[in-house]
């Protein structure tokens, strides 16, 4: 996705550079690690991440102790996932419906003459019937077809992460570029802000 060239062309507001303006009184630097186009500091005291380049703040200030833990994730809409799956799943079910289902009239009254009163109405009656079932079939083919296309979306968007789990609040993920090395960030990051 991103080229090194490009890389060197994004900016972090400057706030990387000017890191000790962010810092309490007595906090020192205690390492600096990149992680896409986000910055993670540690402290002595606090983890910095400046993110300047996504949505949402700027820079986010995590207490060490908070700090629960580093993993790599994979980031994409759960819901999206969640809807498809349903959507598989109706679609197999009106399947199996429409192949074990035998909704159609017994034999007697679509082998009935013309002559015979009502015959025509069972005629009709048969044929919507096996209409319906039809139906279930191909709605069935339809809706999985939708949820192999929205399992699919899901995956192409799925973007892999670098996640600070923050005991009492919301985990900061961070995405990585298709390069690097997500394992190795969390080991860096792990030795970073280990007591």
């Amino acid at each position: 996705m991103w080229l090194g060239r490009d890389r060197k062309t994004r900016s972090h507001n400057n706030w990387t550079d000017n890191i000790d303006r962010l810092l309490l009184a007595g906090e020192e630097v205690e390492d600096e690690v990149s992680v896409g186009d986000a910055q993670v500091v540690v402290t002595t005291q606090r983890v910095v991440v400046l993110t300047p380049s996504m949505d949402g703040e700027n820079v986010r200030y995590v207490e060490r102790p908070n700090v629960s833990g580093v993993e790599a994730r994979h980031s994409s809409n759960n819901q999206l996932l969640s809807v498809g799956t349903t959507v598989g799943l109706t679609g197999v079910l009106l399947i199996a419906i429409g192949n074990t289902l035998n909704l159609s009239a017994p034999a007697t009254l679509s082998d009935m003459d013309g002559n015979v009163p009502g015959a025509g109405l069972a005629s009709s009656m048969t044929s919507a019937i096996e209409l319906i079932d039809t139906m279930f079939l191909y709605l069935g083919a339809l809706l999985i077809a939708t949820a192999a296309v929205l399992a699919g979306y899901y995956f192409w968007r799925r973007q892999r992460t670098v996640a600070l789990a923050v005991a009492g609040d919301e985990d900061v993920e961070i995405p990585t570029y298709e390069d690097e090395s997500a394992d190795r960030l969390v080991k860096r990051l792990r030795e970073a802000v280990a007591p």
